[in-house]
């Protein structure tokens, strides 16, 4: 934001503040409404903004402009992947990733090795080390067969949204098994000034191929194209490192993700000296398999937590798929999922004629919903003791975590405002919760699509919007 635009929101801000102590009940909405929708005007343009705001408790709006007008809610649509997944299997359920045997092991020794999952979205490599200690814990040490990655809880690696199979890291496919949240990392450092910059991979797997084209120049421009062969996915990195740059990080997807998780497994299984010289393969148990033992998932309660507060489209979908699978019997799909989110949404007296869902990331130009229903999933959320803490620590918290870590607006807000962000194709939302001037929590919403300003602007401008609401009294 510029110097000037600055001092016009600050003064804006302060006008519309003056005038919002003033408005001590409901009754005095009306004139509310209107200050903040020149405020809103004035510094959030926009070809459409909505504004939404009610005791969390319920009862009366206190602000309404727009509030019933359907709208891209972007990734605020994980608000109601978070709450009706943490409602329908509780704050401490687990995904669980099995491990099984052809037969029954003899001397320390399996057959072929069978990895079975429903979906774990946190299997990270440091979670995949854990997973082969289990097997050495077990007293396994030697794999006289193959690997083999059931991943068939799930339909596929897709799921319905406009840039499906892109390469950024938050485009990543599902899976019933994955690692890393199917993405691979490339930390790339400078070398000497006009050589080849050094790069690492994270997490290092014999299936990706690496071709380092980055020379050590004057700034950080860095791209990468992806290929793939036969057995191996090839990235090939170019461009510029600065000289005294810091380590920089380039995330890509993976395009064959049980491959990927397969090749992560058995680098890990050869790292606790389990013997292993067989392939990597992708099929299903027999059911006669051997039950070695299960690694469960961190509980759902923090995988939601980490699913809002960064806005990982990959957990969403990933939560998704399981709900339909836990639904209606394996494969989970996308579709079955809704079903089971959509029931929750029934649950809480939203209409599914009044609304548009696509998928549970918000990566969707589809999925519709108003400012309003986006205030009544917070109240439902907020009113379920058995899920209302987990829910409410879920969301980034404004210059301190998640995606508002670096946000500045408004700095007497900082570590009060808690909320979810939405920002995709001209669109910029912001919905949580903030205390009112007589300490009594409100839910609110701000939408907008078409915005005329930058991101970060647009940021700010939804702060110091949602601090004039917690001017207002609700009384």
């Amino acid at each position: 934001m510029t110097k000037r635009s600055s001092h016009k929101l600050i003064a804006l801000a302060a006008v519309l503040a003056i005038g919002l102590c003033s408005a001590s009940s409901v009754r005095a909405a009306p004139a509310a409404k209107q200050r903040l929708r020149t405020l809103a005007a004035n510094i959030l343009p926009a070809n459409r903004i909505a504004i939404y705001a009610a005791p969390v408790s319920g009862g009366r709006a206190i602000v309404d402009i727009n509030g019933n007008t359907p709208m891209q809610p972007a990734s605020c649509v994980k608000l109601i992947t978070a709450a009706a997944a943490l409602s329908e299997l509780g704050i401490d359920y687990r995904f669980r990733t099995e491990f099984l045997a052809e037969s029954k092991p003899h001397d320390a020794t399996i057959d072929a090795l069978y990895i079975r999952g429903n979906g774990d979205p946190f299997i990270t490599p440091e979670a995949v080390w854990s997973m082969a200690q289990g097997l050495v814990d077990h007293g396994y040490r030697k794999i006289t067969g193959d690997i083999v990655i059931d991943d068939t809880f799930f339909d596929g690696y897709k799921y319905p949204h406009k840039n499906n199979g892109g390469q950024r890291a938050w485009e990543s496919l599902t899976g019933a098994v994955t690692t890393n949240f199917n993405v691979v990392e490339f930390v790339v450092t400078p070398g000497a000034p006009g050589k080849l910059a050094h790069v690492s991979v994270r997490p290092n797997s014999p299936y990706i191929r690496l071709v380092n084209k980055i020379r050590t120049g004057k700034r950080v421009s860095i791209g990468a194209t992806r290929r793939v062969e036969k057995d191996h996915e090839v990235f090939v990195l170019s461009g510029t490192v600065g000289a005294k740059s810091k380590p920089t990080t380039l995330a890509r997807s993976i395009k064959r993700p049980v491959e990927f998780a397969g090749s992560v497994f058995a680098r890990m299984l050869k790292a606790h000296d389990v013997e292993f010289t067989g392939k990597v393969q992708k099929g299903k148990v027999p059911n006669h398999a051997h039950p070695l033992f299960e690694a469960p998932s961190r509980p759902l309660a923090l995988v939601v937590r980490d699913m809002n507060k960064y806005s990982s489209n990959f957990i969403a979908e990933q939560i998704v798929k399981h709900l339909g699978g836990r639904r209606s019997g394996k494969p989970g799909s996308t579709k079955q999922g809704l079903v089971a989110i959509r029931e929750w949404l029934d649950g809480i007296g939203l209409d599914s004629e009044d609304y548009k869902l696509e998928n549970g990331s918000g990566l969707s130009a589809q999925s519709r919903f108003t400012a309003h229903q986006l205030v009544k999933i917070l109240q439902a959320a907020a009113a379920d003791a058995s899920i209302a803490p987990d829910f409410k620590s879920s969301l980034a918290v404004l210059g301190v975590d998640g995606t508002m870590n670096h946000w500045h607006a408004e700095p007497q807000l900082r570590g009060i405002l808690r909320a979810k962000t939405g920002t995709l194709h001209g669109t910029v939302n912001l919905a949580g919760y903030i205390p009112n001037k007589d300490g009594k929590l409100i839910a609110f919403a701000i939408m907008t699509e078409g915005i005329n300003i930058g991101v970060d602007d647009a940021r700010n401008a939804e702060v110091t919007i949602a601090r004039a609401l917690s001017e207002l009294s609700a009384r």
